[in-house]
């Protein structure tokens, strides 16, 4: 029973450890950097310019309140830790969905770029291949002459 109820939550809240939001935090940077390397103009969810920025201090913020409960544990009540720990899973919650809607959202802009790039090379293969395929005057000169 307590597996079941420990599996459904898990599927809701995939992310509910400083450690996976961690991972998501790195995964993140990973995108965001391939887009600087990239060039690639990053179009983030409702225009916000700074929502990388805010996400991290976020992030930041979450792991400060961790490592103080962390430090703290065997100085305070158990119920004190324990609702200072829901409210912090909370915040894990909060951050991870932020995170995935912004990885989300700048893979988009790195997908939208390949199929520029794919665009763009599909219509030089075509250009080419039709200089290619279209026959001289002086064969068609000849063609009609036989």
């Amino acid at each position: 029973m307590i597996v079941a109820l420990y599996l459904l939550i898990l599927s809701y809240f995939p992310c509910l450890t400083v450690n996976k939001l961690d991972h998501m935090m790195l995964k993140l940077k990973e995108t965001v950097e391939y887009c600087h390397e990239n060039e690639i103009r990053l179009s983030l969810p409702e225009d916000d310019p700074e929502a990388y920025i805010k996400v991290r201090q976020k992030y930041s913020r979450i792991r400060m309140r961790n490592n103080i409960l962390q430090s703290t544990f065997f100085t305070i009540c158990i119920w004190t830790y324990l609702g200072a720990r829901v409210k912090i899973v909370k915040s894990i919650v909060e951050c991870y969905w932020d995170v995935s809607a912004l990885n989300a959202s700048l893979q988009n802009c790195v997908e939208q770029k390949r199929l520029l790039q794919y665009d763009l090379e599909a219509q030089y293969l075509t250009s080419t291949n039709t200089v290619q395929r279209r026959p001289s005057r002086s064969r068609v000169q000849s063609l009609r002459d036989d």
